[in-house]
Parts: C-alpha cells; sequence; structure tokens
C-alpha cells in the first residue's frame, strides 16, 4: 500500500529539523562567534564585524598559537579591558622576552604576548590594548567576518 505524499512531509520536515539541530549542536562544540567593538585591532578588524572563530585549548601539552595569530582572549585576561573586543594578534610566546614601550615583559611556559594592531591607539592606551595572558585565555583562533556581508571573508593574517 502507497502512502500519500502528504502524510510523507511531515516526516521529512522532522528529519531536516533534526539534521539542522544536529549540525549547529555540532558546530557550537568546535566553533563560536565573536562581535569586535572597538578600534584596537585597525586596520585588521573592524568596529562591529562579527567573527567566526574555532574554538581551541592551548597548554603546554596541546600546543599553543603562532606568533601572528588573531584569537578570542576571555575577556578577563586582559586588565583595564572596560569595553571593547577581546580580540586580539599574537606577538610574543611562551618563553620569550617582549619589550614594549618603555617594559619588559618576561613569559612564562604558559603565557602568550597579546597587542592590538592599531599602532595609533597601542601607543595612547597599551593598557587596553596589549597584555600578558595565560595560554588557557584563549578561546580560540579568529578564522572568518561574517557580517556585515559587504566585508565577509578570511581574517587577515
Amino acid at each position: 500500500m502507497k502512502q500519500s505524499t502528504k502524510s510523507m512531509e511531515p516526516r521529512r520536515a522532522a528529519r531536516l529539523f533534526f539534521r539542522i539541530g544536529i549540525v549547529l549542536v555540532a558546530a557550537n562544540l568546535f566553533l563560536g562567534l565573536e562581535i569586535h567593538n572597538g578600534d584596537t585591532m585597525e586596520p585588521t578588524l573592524q568596529d562591529g564585524q562579527l567573527v567566526f572563530f574555532k574554538k581551541e585549548r592551548y597548554s603546554l601539552n596541546r600546543g599553543f598559537p603562532d606568533q601572528g595569530d588573531i584569537v578570542v582572549v576571555r575577556p578577563h585576561a586582559i586588565p583595564g579591558l572596560q569595553e571593547g573586543s577581546p580580540i586580539r594578534r599574537v606577538a610574543g610566546l611562551p618563553g620569550e622576552t617582549v619589550v614594549i614601550s618603555d617594559r619588559v615583559v618576561e613569559l612564562g611556559p604558559d603565557e602568550v604576548f597579546v597587542t592590538g594592531d592599531n599602532l595609533r591607539m597601542a601607543s595612547e592606551r597599551a593598557e587596553d590594548s596589549s597584555a600578558q595572558i595565560k595560554l588557557g585565555d584563549i578561546k580560540g583562533s579568529a578564522l572568518v567576518i561574517l557580517w556585515p556581508l559587504s566585508d565577509i571573508g578570511a581574517v587577515k593574517k
């Protein structure tokens, strides 16, 4: 006996929604979204851009990001960050010495140094745009700008 087309439609819709749900759950496990606020990363990122990032857990055992990578950092990890985005560029790796403005920063084996790309702002508010952070405070690495649509594309390293 052949089923009618109308009775098949709810099953197809249910399967489609189930599949979409599985994809969204899987994407949430491995990917994240962050809205970039402020001018700390100009010209690489502009205020209001939506950035898609790959969630990663860095540590001494799991490795660390490369110098120059753009990463999403937990906001509390950047001292003095009142508003704005926790997206920064890795400027120093574990065990390195970083000289910025008038200070020398010795990085421990589980620390990296991150900074914004905006050189004009970096000299005015260096404490808001750069920080010595633990590897565990990095949420992931920036991949793609999703919004606005006119800027869609890979994040330039």
